[in-house]
């Protein structure tokens, strides 16, 4: 494989073509003024072409790598509810004893716009979930979970998650009521603090969950509504579970 030229060596180079250049122009047209004034004149230039190619383009080509490590992200999250956000919901919806002051905001409908997601994650970013561990089955929980294990890890291994700190948070929550569940033999007769303590922990990634699921689902009706007509029918706070298209 062949090595890139270091940048001074590049440098040199293009110094020593730009004098050659001159030397074949006084050569060809013997007039040193008239070259003594262009050059001057290029210099004259010369800032205001760094500005462009330093600044603006430069600006340009960062603000494009950027939307592009946005999409990338976003495929990403598009995965993980494919693969285990949307069960994850399902699994931890037992659990919650108080969904009935916040059902009709995550209620998702082919209605909504941008300023109803909003409403809803500001809604739920507010709000604070009760937990009762005891509420569902919590071996059925650690099974579905650790069965999406891989999964999970295979998202903190995506560097573009560093672009977006809330949704790696949601991760590492989901990853510890995991880690929780699969620490213990068994969920019969354990101390009422370890069930208030599971509990806080389905707490924090359930609202995690949901906040991020709100902030997919206005990305997937904003670019691509066929995704979103799909997820409207796997909504898992829907009463209808079927996806079938009737």
């Amino acid at each position: 494989m062949r090595k890139s030229l270091p940048k001074y060596r590049i440098a040199a180079l293009l110094i020593v073509l730009s004098l050659a250049f001159f030397a074949i122009q006084h050569v060809i047209f013997d007039n040193p003024t008239e070259a003594g004034f262009l050059f001057f004149q290029d210099l004259a230039f010369m800032p205001l072409h760094v500005l462009i190619v330093t600044f603006i383009l430069e600006s340009i080509i960062k603000e494009r790598e950027k939307r592009e490590r946005l999409e990338q992200l976003n495929i990403v999250v598009s995965a993980f509810f494919s693969e285990v956000g949307m069960d994850a919901i399902r699994a931890f919806n037992p659990y919650i004893k108080n969904m009935d002051d916040i059902a009709s905001y995550v209620k998702v409908t082919g209605l909504w716009e941008g300023a109803d997601f909003k409403a809803a994650a500001s809604k739920v970013i507010g709000y604070h979930f009760e937990a009762d561990c005891k509420a569902g089955d919590l071996e059925e929980t650690r099974q579905l979970l650790s069965g999406k294990k891989s999964s999970i890890l295979a998202m903190f291994e995506n560097p573009n998650l560093l672009e977006n700190s809330r949704f790696t948070s949601m991760l590492w929550a989901i990853y510890h009521v995991m880690d929780e569940l699969n620490s213990r033999d068994g969920f019969w007769d354990l101390p009422e603090t370890d069930y208030d303590h599971l509990s806080v922990d389905i707490e924090r990634a359930y609202k995690l969950l949901v906040i991020e699921w709100l902030f997919y689902m206005k990305h997937l009706k904003g670019k691509y509504p066929y995704l979103f007509s799909l997820a409207l029918r796997k909504n898992p706070f829907a009463d209808n579970k079927s996806v079938i298209v009737y």
